[in-house]
C-alpha cells in the first residue's frame, strides 16, 4: 500500500508540475486559457506544496518502515519471546522463502558456549537465512528468569543498534542487511543470574517495499549458569588430579568425608564431554582421556554436600 501511495503521489506531483499559465489543461479543455490561467495562479503554488509534503511524508514512512528494528520504530518487542507483543509475523506475511534464524553465544576460540561464566565477555552471532530472499532484519533480547534483560552490549557495528523497550535492551538491525549476519559484543552479568534465555526473530524480505511477500520467524536459546564458577571450593574433599598435563588417563583423587555420587568432565566453554556414577564409599577414580582434544578442562565432583571443581590440561 505504502508503495502505490509513493507513485501516485509521484505522478501527481509530475503532472501539475508540467502545467503552466497561458496552456490549454486538462481540467477545463473547453475553456481558453484566459479563463483558467487566475485560477491557476491563485492554487497551483499551494497544490504543489501540499503535493510536496505528502510526496516526502510518504517516501519517510515507506523507508522507516522497512528498514529498521520494531524496537526503534513501533517500540515493541517482536522476539515472540514471553515479553514480546508478538513477533514480525504481526506486520509481516506471504512469503516463501524457507526462512530460518539462529543465535549463536561464541568464546573468544570461535567455539559455541553452552554454559557462561558471570562476567565473561562473549560474540553473540545472529544470522537470518532465506533462499531467494533479497533482504533480511532481526531483534534479540536477553531474559533472565525474571524477564528482565541481563548483559552488556558493546558496541554496534553498522547496520545494527541497541534499543531499549519497556526498560529491556534488545539488539536489532536499523537498515536491511543483504548477508543477514550481526555480530556484537556481550558480557554476561557480574553477578549470578542463573539460566538465561535468549529470544530472537527473523525476517526475509522480498524488497517490494511493502510488509507482503515476507517472511518472518523466531527461536529461542537456553544458555545455562557455568555452576562452578558461582560456588566456592570445597577444601575438605582434599581433590587431586594427576598426571597434569594429562595423556592418556587422569587419576582423580579424594578424601573419606567427600563420599561423591557423580565425577563430570566439561570444556571450558561448557560442554560436557563424560560424566559417571560414582560409589560413595570410593576414594580414587581414573578416566581415560586420551580421546579428548587437547585443550583445558573442568573436572566437577558432585556429592550431597556440595561440588569441588578443578581445571586440568589434556596434551
Amino acid at each position: 500500500m505504502q508503495l502505490w501511495l509513493t507513485i501516485s503521489l509521484t505522478a501527481a506531483f509530475v503532472w501539475y508540475q508540467t502545467l503552466s499559465l497561458g496552456e490549454e489543461n486538462p481540467l477545463f479543455p473547453n475553456l481558453p486559457a484566459k479563463h483558467t490561467s487566475v485560477y491557476f495562479l491563485t492554487s497551483k503554488n499551494l497544490i504543489m506544496r501540499n503535493l510536496t509534503i505528502l510526496l516526502f511524508a510518504g517516501l519517510a514512512f515507506v523507508i522507516m518502515a522497512h528498514s529498521s528494528g520494531a524496537g526503534a520504530e513501533q517500540d515493541k518487542d517482536r522476539t515472540g519471546g514471553p515479553a514480546a507483543d508478538g513477533f514480525c509475523s504481526a506486520c509481516h506475511s506471504g512469503g516463501d522463502f524457507a526462512a530460518t534464524v539462529n543465535l549463536t553465544l561464541l568464546g573468544e576460540a570461535g567455539d559455541t558456549i553452552e554454559q557462561y561464566v558471570p562476567g565473561t565477555s562473549y560474540t553473540m552471532r545472529v544470522e537470518v537465512t532465506g533462499t531467494g530472499a533479497s533482504g533480511f532484519g532481526f531483534q534479540a533480547v536477553v531474559l533472565d528468569s525474571d524477564l528482565a534483560s541481563v548483559g552488556t552490549y558493546g558496541n554496534p557495528e553498522a547496520g545494527s543498534r541497541i534499543t531499549e523497550v519497556a526498560g529491556r535492551q534488545y539488539f536489532e538491525h536499523n537498515a536491511t542487511s543483504s548477508s543477514g549476519i550481526w555480530e556484537i559484543d556481550w558480557t554476561a552479568p557480574d553477578e549470578a543470574a542463573g539460566d538465561l534465555k535468549f529470544y530472537f526473530a527473523g525476517n526475509a524480505v522480498n524488497g517490494n517495499g511493502s510488509r507482503s511477500g515476507d517472511r518472518p520467524v523466531h527461536d529461542s536459546l537456553l544458555v545455562a549458569q557455568d555452576q562452578t564458577s558461582s560456588l566456592k571450593s570445597m577444601t575438605d574433599f582434599a581433590l587431586r588430579l594427576g598426571p597434569v598435563p594429562a595423556h592418556d588417563f587422569l587419576r582423580i583423587d579424594w578424601n573419606d568425608h567427600a563420599q561423591p555420587e557423580q565425577l563430570e568432565i566439561r570444556s571450558v566453554s561448557g560442554q560436557m564431554v563424560y560424566a559417571v556414577d560414582l560409589n560413595r564409599s570410593a576414594r580414587t577414580a581414573s578416566v581415560a582421556v586420551a580421546t579428548l582434544p587437547q585443550g583445558v578442562y573442568v573436572l566437577t565432583l558432585r556429592s550431597p554436600s556440595g561440588l569441588q571443581s578443578q581445571r586440568f590440561v589434556k596434551h
